[in-house]
């Protein structure tokens, strides 16, 4: 899957309606559905509960020069949602800053990712359902169609959890004795 038209397309075929998008910005009412859903659908998948390895930033974050109150730092424009501060430091959020009281915070958070080359072929393949589930009531009309992608999207996306899963290296547990060890 090479661009968004591939993407539409994949999820207008779940449908099994026949319609195919030749361009996302055509004013037909499938395309239209498919461009108003698909970043929404793209940044509710990833912000799913599973954190996918190829969507985690870690940013040193800029204070907002502007924000007199307290220190207050800019989020990054590509946020999601925030998993931690690398100092392990508490925080808040409210709009767009961040609150803490570390002097130089560095935010590891769940970036959107909108270049499609950028995603997994699993990941697209659970993104292309979840679009199709979105649309299938506007534009099937079917609750057994929608019902049907829901279910096929539940299955995609956990393959691609299952996949993503993959990526992440377990470390071998260093030695360590503990105090109960080392009272012998």
């Amino acid at each position: 899957m090479r661009s968004i038209t591939d993407l539409f397309n994949l999820a207008l075929s779940h449908l099994a309606q026949g319609y195919v998008v030749n361009d996302p910005t055509e004013q037909t009412p499938h395309a239209r559905l498919c461009s108003t859903y698909y970043p929404i659908c793209r940044q509710e998948l990833l912000d799913d509960d599973h954190q996918w390895t190829f969507a985690v930033a870690s940013l040193p974050l800029n204070i907002d020069a502007g924000y007199l109150a307290k220190p207050a730092y800019v989020l990054p424009s590509d946020f999601i949602r925030p998993f931690q501060l690398e100092s392990g430091e508490r925080f808040f959020i409210e709009g767009d800053h961040l609150f803490t009281e570390d002097p130089a915070p560095i935010l590891r958070y769940v970036r959107d990712i909108k270049d499609l080359a950028k995603l997994p072929p699993k990941f697209k393949i659970a993104l292309s359902y979840l679009l199709a589930w979105r649309i299938a009531g506007p534009l099937a009309q079917s609750k057994e169609k929608q019902d049907k992608t829901e279910q096929q999207f539940a299955m995609a996306k956990t393959e691609a959890i299952n996949k993503d899963l993959q990526q992440h290296r377990i470390e071998n547990r260093p030695d360590f004795e503990g105090s109960l060890i080392q009272a012998r």
